[in-house]
């Protein structure tokens, strides 16, 4: 049985592909062209532990920051001419799913640029400003005004409040 396997080729495992300068200038160019980092991968036949050996070993950060940067640009256009050129309803409905689809990938290609989060530094203390008035506050004061001289009289007494 083993030896039927091994004739039908059914025991052998896939070539590992090497990744070769030219691999990772070919992934590179993908990823600009907006394709994520696994389909990028997927277009040149590597596997998972292949991205993660390229992407790991073969691509500085600053060269895969800047090809996802680039991809997005290229995402947001091709969303843009989708909905520039829809001209039917099935079409216009189709190029707003496309839209919202690039911009969701353009939000993880550069999140610094289309991504809706903020980030916030858990590190910093929030600062707050607390103004307490603990002045009390001015009360009317009665006085009392002469009518005719008098201040006796029931009928000529006024009190006045100043405010």
């Amino acid at each position: 049985m083993a030896f039927t396997k091994h004739l039908l080729g059914l025991d052998c495992k896939p070539a590992q592909k090497t990744i070769t300068p030219s691999t990772v200038e070919l992934f590179l160019h993908k990823v600009q062209e907006g394709f994520s980092l696994s389909a990028a991968a997927r277009a040149l036949a590597l596997n998972q532990s292949q991205l993660k050996e390229l992407i790991q070993k073969h691509v500085s950060e600053l060269q895969l920051k800047e090809a996802m940067r680039i991809g997005a640009e290229v995402l947001i256009a091709e969303a843009s001419d989708a909905l520039k050129n829809a001209s039917e309803k099935e079409e216009i409905d189709r190029a707003k799913a496309l839209a919202q689809h690039y911009r969701w990938l353009a939000s993880k290609l550069n999140a610094k640029m289309y991504g809706d989060s903020i980030k916030v530094d858990s590190n910093a203390a929030p600062s707050y400003e607390l103004i307490v008035n603990i002045t009390a506050p001015a009360l009317p004061v009665p006085t009392e005004k002469t009518i005719n001289g008098r201040t006796n009289g029931k009928s000529n007494h006024v009190i006045e409040h100043s405010i």
